[in-house]
């Protein structure tokens, strides 16, 4: 894994430590714990294995597109339909 993406988890967690803190509060005592105890609110860590993914539209994939284009033309003539 990148060391900047590691960065950016760890900083991503605590940059939302305090509002999850807030929403901890919010709940009641039996909906606590189950948030308590979840690293994902509370750790980079339990994020380790996952990829971190630009949140930008990205383009599309040509491959993919062609296997779409595909399979929406058999699905219309599987329903009697012509494209």
């Amino acid at each position: 894994m990148a060391g900047g993406e590691s960065g950016l988890r760890s900083s991503l967690i605590e940059q939302f430590r305090e509002p999850n803190e807030r929403l901890l509060e919010m709940l009641t005592p039996r909906d606590q714990e189950p948030m308590r105890s979840d690293a994902r609110w509370w750790s980079a860590e339990a994020y380790a294995g996952r990829k971190v993914e630009d949140w930008r539209p990205q383009p599309p994939n040509p491959e993919e597109l062609d296997a779409l284009a595909v399979r929406l033309v058999e699905l219309a003539f599987a329903q009697g339909r012509r494209p």
